[in-house]
C-alpha cells in the first residue's frame, strides 16, 4: 500500500486521471481468469477417464482369451482348430468364444453360417477338404455328435481321402493288398499312384482302406481310366468304418519308451525325466498297451515315445488308462497332430495285416503237417 501511494504522488495529474480510468475499465483478475484453471482440469478429467475405460476393456478382452486359451489347452486342440473354432463363435454372434466349447447347438449354427458364407465359397477344392478334415476333428475333441445328413449322391465333401494320403488297395486279380498314394483329389474322382504299373480294365471295383482322422474308412472306388500319372477311380456309395469302435486294436512287438510327466522331484527342484524302455504289444490308434516296470496308477500322465514302422518318431504326452501289478499299462496319446493321429491308425492297419497273414502261414502250415490217408489199394 506505502509503494502505491508513493507511485501515485509521483504522477501528474493527467497521469493520474489516465491510470483511475484504466483500473475501471479492467476486468477483474478472479473472475476473467477462472478458465484457465478449470479447462485444463477437465481435460485430464476426460483423458483419465478415457485411459480407465481403455483399461477395463483390454482387461475383459484378455480375460476372455484366457478362457478360451485354457479351453483349447485342455483339450489339446491344434493351431488350425482354435482358428476355425473362433471363427465358428463368431459367425454363431458370440462376442466371448469361450463358451462354444458345451454349446452344441451354437457350433453347429456357427458352423452352418461360416461356410455359407463367401470366405468358404471362395476356397479350393483341397481347402474344401482340409476344413472337412478339422471340422471333424473337432467335434471329436469337443464331444460333438454330427448332425444326421438325407443320403444323397456321394460329394467332394464326404470323401475323406486328401491328396497324399496313403491308402491300401484290395484288387479282385490281386490277393494281397497293393499300397498306394492319393497324388489327386476332388469331387468324388481320386488319382492313385501305384508302386509297379498295373493294367486294370475300365469299371472294374477295388475296395480301398485308408486312415483318416484316426478312423479307419473303407470304401469302393471303380476304375475309370489308366493315366500316365496312376489309375483314376470314381468313389460311390458311403465310406464305411471297419470296425464299431473308434480305433481298431491289433497285436504288435516293438520297444516304447515312457516316464512320468514330472519335472519336479520329492524336495521340489526341477529334474529331467528318466525314460524307461518297455514293450509295446498293442497298438489302437493312439491306444498303446505297453509291458514296463514303470509303476502307474489310473489317471497319471506319461511322456511316450515310439518309432514307428516307417521310421516315424512319434512322442506325446498320454493318459493311463487301466494298469495291472502285472506290469502292464494302457495309455492313450492325446493332443496328437493330424499326421501323427494318421500314421498311429497306419501303424495299426499294419499290425494287423501281419497278424493276419501269420495267422494264414500258420494255418497251411498246419494243414501241410497233417498225415495224409493212406491210398487205398486194390487186392485181387
Amino acid at each position: 500500500m506505502i509503494l502505491q501511494a508513493v507511485v501515485l504522488a509521483a504522477l501528474t495529474p493527467a497521469e493520474r486521471f489516465a491510470s483511475l480510468r484504466s483500473a475501471d475499465s479492467a476486468v477483474p483478475v478472479t473472475s476473467g481468469t477462472s478458465w484457465t484453471l478449470w479447462v485444463p482440469l477437465a481435460v485430464a478429467g476426460a483423458i483419465g477417464i478415457v485411459l480407465v475405460t481403455w483399461y477395463i476393456v483390454q482387461w475383459l478382452r484378455t480375460e476372455k482369451g484366457d478362457g478360451f486359451a485354457a479351453a483349447a489347452n485342455r483339450l489339446g486342440l491344434a493351431g488350425e482348430e482354435r482358428a476355425l473354432l473362433s471363427r465358428i463363435a463368431a459367425a454363431a454372434g458370440m462376442k466371448d468364444a469361450t463358451p462354444i466349447f458345451a454349446m452344441e447347438d451354437a457350433f453347429n449354427n456357427g458352423l452352418e453360417s461360416f461356410k455359407a458364407g463367401s470366405q468358404v465359397s471362395g476356397m479350393s477344392e483341397q481347402a474344401r477338404q482340409r476344413l472337412t478334415q478339422i471340422t471333424g476333428s473337432l467335434r471329436k475333441k469337443l464331444g460333438f455328435v454330427e448332425k444326421p445328413k438325407e443320403k444323397s449322391s456321394q460329394s467332394a465333401q464326404s470323401v475323406p481321402i486328401p491328396a497324399g494320403c496313403h491308402v491300401r488297395i484290395n484288387m479282385p486279380a490281386c490277393p494281397d493288398q497293393v499300397e498306394a498314394i492319393v497324388v489327386q483329389a476332388g469331387g468324388d474322382e481320386i488319382v492313385v499312384q501305384l508302386p509297379v504299373p498295373l493294367e486294370s480294365p475300365a469299371g472294374q471295383t477295388w475296395r480301398l482302406l485308408c486312415a483318416s482322422l484316426g478312423t479307419a474308412w473303407e470304401f469302393d472306388a471303380t476304375v475309370v481310366a489308366v493315366t500316365a500319372n496312376g489309375v483314376r477311380l470314381k468313389i460311390h456309395g458311403q465310406p464305411r468304418a471297419i470296425n464299431h469302435r473308434r480305433f481298431v486294436r491289433a497285436p504288435t512287438h516293438k520297444p516304447i519308451y515312457m516316464a512320468p510327466y514330472s519335472f519336479v522331484d520329492e524336495a521340489g527342484q526341477g529334474k529331467l525325466p528318466e525314460f524307461i524302455q518297455g514293450t509295446l504289444v498293442e497298438i489302437g490308434g493312439p491306444g498303446l498297451r505297453i509291458h514296463s516296470k514303470v509303476q502307474t496308477a489310473p489317471g497319471d500322465r506319461m511322456l511316450v515315445v515310439v518309432t514307428l514302422a516307417d521310421k516315424r518318431v512319434v512322442r506325446g504326452v498320454g493318459t493311463v488308462r487301466r494298469c495291472s501289478p502285472f506290469w502292464e499299462t494302457v495309455v492313450e496319446i492325446s493332443g496328437l497332430k493330424d499326421s501323427e493321429l494318421n500314421a498311429l491308425v497306419r501303424e495299426t492297419l499294419t499290425a494287423l495285416k501281419q497278424e493276419e497273414d501269420r495267422a494264414e502261414n500258420k494255418a497251411e502250415t498246419a494243414d501241410e503237417a497233417s498225415p495224409q490217408p493212406a491210398p487205398l489199394v486194390a487186392r485181387n
